[in-house]
């Protein structure tokens, strides 16, 4: 009898007393064995809902900040650590990407001790999981912000660390934003012609990524160092292709900026018709946008203009 379990135990004991097998101990048997598949199921379906909140969460964090809502994006942001405290290893990956998010913030603002911190606890938090993308990313920030304070050497540092994880990146937007960081740093340096080649190689592989912001937004960095390696019309070519995408994705703001630059080209070149042209629609745009004091400077621009020659 010793070798009999479960529900056939319950009607053997029963039996040798001369009885019916008992059906509530015969269920009770059967369902303490499906327990624990039924509450590892259970588990799984919550860190499944878990992990599409926090999804979510990041996919409108991200949205506020193009949108440079940042107060909207701190807010999600903060939902975001709250919820993924004291998770499994995605979970905590999760947590990972806000608080990176929100030590981005802290660095635009200025706020680099907090910029810092954050860093650090995103790179541990990373580094106990595994997460190598989640480093590189680190890397790719903590090198911005060296950039920012003007230690271009720490920077070179970063983007080194970067590089050993680069192997095993294969994704076309982070690898774009690997290049357009080391162009930056050789812009910095004059090292024209080697931030142009950069430049080039990160506005294919945004383009490839589908990532078009940050593909005009490198065009613009291409612009200025095809501008300052001597070669005008390369830039107003670049600036023209920025200028489309803004357009086609409806950035405003991307869009006075590029229109602003080819302004300058105008004056530079004595094309003052052309320049009133582009000048006018810049005010336009800073008008929409809300931006009345950047308006009224181009309105004296405008009012400064000589007479068109053409």
């Amino acid at each position: 009898m010793r070798y009999l379990s479960g529900a056939f135990a319950a009607w053997a004991a029963i039996s040798a007393c001369g009885g019916e097998p008992d059906a509530s101990a015969e269920e009770r048997a059967v369902g303490e064995r499906g327990a624990p598949a039924a509450k590892d199921a259970r588990v799984k379906d919550e860190a499944a809902k878990l992990s599409g909140e926090l999804g979510a969460l990041e996919a409108r964090a991200r949205e506020a900040l193009d949108a440079e809502d940042v107060a909207e994006a701190s807010r999600f942001i903060d939902r975001g650590v709250a919820l993924a405290a004291g998770g499994d290893a995605a979970i905590e990956v999760a947590r990972g990407r806000f608080v990176l998010l929100r030590g981005n913030i802290a660095r635009d603002a200025g706020r680099t001790v907090d910029a810092r911190r954050d860093y650090a606890d995103a790179t541990a938090l990373f580094r106990v999981r595994g997460d190598d993308r989640g480093r590189f990313e680190v890397f790719l920030a903590e090198a911005e912000l060296e950039e920012i304070q003007g230690d271009y050497a720490a920077a070179e540092r970063q983007l080194a660390e970067a590089e050993t994880l680069l192997p095993k990146i294969d994704d076309d937007r982070l690898r774009a934003a690997y290049r357009c960081r080391l162009g930056r740093l050789a812009f910095a340096r004059a090292r024209y012609a080697d931030a142009c080649t950069l430049f080039v190689d990160a506005v294919k592989l945004y383009s490839t990524a589908r990532a078009k912001r940050d593909q005009a937004e490198t065009l613009l960095l291409l612009a200025s160092a095809e501008d300052s390696g001597g070669n005008a019309p390369l830039a107003r070519r670049s600036l023209d292709k920025a200028l489309a995408i803004f357009d086609e994705i409806g950035d405003k703001d991307g869009e006075v900026r590029a229109l602003h630059r080819l302004a300058g080209f105008a004056d530079r070149d004595h094309q003052y018709a052309k320049e009133r042209s582009l000048l006018t629609k810049v005010r336009a745009l800073y008008d929409e946008l809300g931006r009345r004091s950047d308006a009224v400077k181009v309105e004296r621009q405008l009012a400064s203009l000589p007479e068109s020659n053409e």
